[in-house]
């Protein structure tokens, strides 16, 4: 036996020598493939990048359909409110011009009165602005007078008596008062006799 033998058998080395190179070169060959396993390769970053780019891209829809709701809802507030002061405004444009018509322009407004076979009387209250020259037509062979002729003036009482209207009143007939307002404009207004004891409703003027 020879002396590297010996030291074999008595314990003095571990291992036989033929086999300490190659135990170490097994342990550096797993280091390494398991260094080469923590590695990430490019397939693993390729995926990871899609990953994050579709969560971004997911962040980014979210909070686009949340900006649009928020947009269009107050769009739709604005629009609303828009439309609210549109409306106030032409309200309180023509309660303006009716207040400016009441005070230039005179509103016949019927008070009753009594009608018979061949004549009639009708009683109004003037509601609105000073007309001057009154005069009152009716069509054929009906006749008509107003009083007063000169002037009436705000809440003043008038009266209007017809001739040869038979009873009941047939459907159609119609007055028209001319008058002169406070502008000094000579203007007209178109009454209908609604058949009915003392009803007229006006159609319009000019």
């Amino acid at each position: 036996m020879t002396a590297e033998t010996t030291r074999f058998n008595i314990g003095l080395c571990p291992t036989p020598p033929g086999e300490r190179w190659p135990a170490r070169a097994k342990g550096k060959m797993s280091a390494i493939q398991a260094k080469e396993k923590s590695k990430m390769t490019t397939t693993d970053w390729l995926l990871l990048a899609q990953t994050a780019v579709l969560f971004l891209s997911g962040v980014a829809v979210l909070w686009y359909t949340y900006e649009t709701h928020r947009i269009r809802k107050e769009t739709s507030v604005q629009n609303s409110l828009l439309a609210e002061q549109l409306a106030e405004l032409q309200r309180s444009r023509e309660y303006e011009r009716e207040k400016e018509v009441s005070f230039i322009q005179p509103i016949f407004k019927p008070l009753g009165g009594g009608m018979s076979p061949g004549k009639g009387e009708l009683k109004f209250i003037n509601l609105g602005g000073t007309a001057r020259s009154l005069f009152i037509e009716i069509q054929n062979p009906y006749g008509a007078t107003i009083s007063p002729r000169q002037a009436i003036g705000p809440n003043e009482n008038g009266k209007i008596a017809f001739r040869g209207l038979p009873l009941p009143v047939p459907q159609g007939v119609s007055f028209t008062i001319h008058y002169t307002d406070k502008l000094s404009v000579r203007r007209k207004q178109v009454f209908d006799l609604t058949g009915k004891e003392g009803g007229w409703v006006e159609r319009g003027g000019g």
